[in-house]
């Protein structure tokens, strides 16, 4: 969500935000990604999108690579070879690492599954959410899949969950029921 090094101006305004597609094997899916994201990134301005190919060996890369150029979308997007596969958090982190680096980091990350068909709004939404709560260390997007349940997302975890943000600590039951802060002065 909100990087440390984002300027309070630039978010008030037009907050900048790193898509992160990481693609094995799926190339045909992340092109309808890309297709659902145009318009919204589009509308937006200030958001660019980064597909990591975690060595498919199956042409994936160099079909995504030409659905990128052939479409239009190299203003915006860009594919990223990993060296290895090293796995979904290894993937995002080729491309979120070194833009975490960059002088220009962006506010936000969103990161999305292959198979994510992103809905109108939804870039929107979620930047809108982001900015009302800039105590909230990240935020998810609906599921509206005919297998899942219409509605946010919520986790059982094992143990509870702690999230530090911006000082707090902000803490939630095993079964996500109830939450709590702390926050140092």
């Amino acid at each position: 969500m909100p990087h440390p090094q984002a300027t309070t101006h630039r978010m008030k305004t037009d907050a900048s935000v790193l898509v992160v597609i990481v693609n094995y094997r799926t190339a045909a899916l992340v092109v309808d990604c890309l297709r659902s994201l145009q318009d919204q990134v589009l509308a937006h301005g200030n958001t660019r999108v980064t597909v990591v190919d975690n060595v498919s060996g199956d042409g994936s890369a160099d079909v995504i690579d030409a659905a990128i150029h052939d479409s239009g979308w190299a203003p915006w997007a860009t594919l990223v070879r990993a060296p290895l596969n090293g796995g979904f958090a290894y993937g995002n982190n080729v491309a979120v690492r070194p833009a975490l680096n960059s002088a220009q980091a962006p506010d936000f990350f969103w990161l999305l599954n292959p198979d994510t068909v992103v809905q109108p709004g939804a870039l929107q939404g979620l930047v809108g959410f982001a900015r009302e709560h800039p105590e909230a260390a990240s935020a998810a997007a609906a599921s509206t899949t005919p297998m899942a349940r219409r509605g946010p997302l919520r986790f059982v975890f094992r143990r509870p969950l702690a999230i530090w943000s911006r000082g707090c600590v902000w803490a939630w039951s095993r079964d996500c029921s109830s939450a709590g802060r702390s926050c140092s002065a």
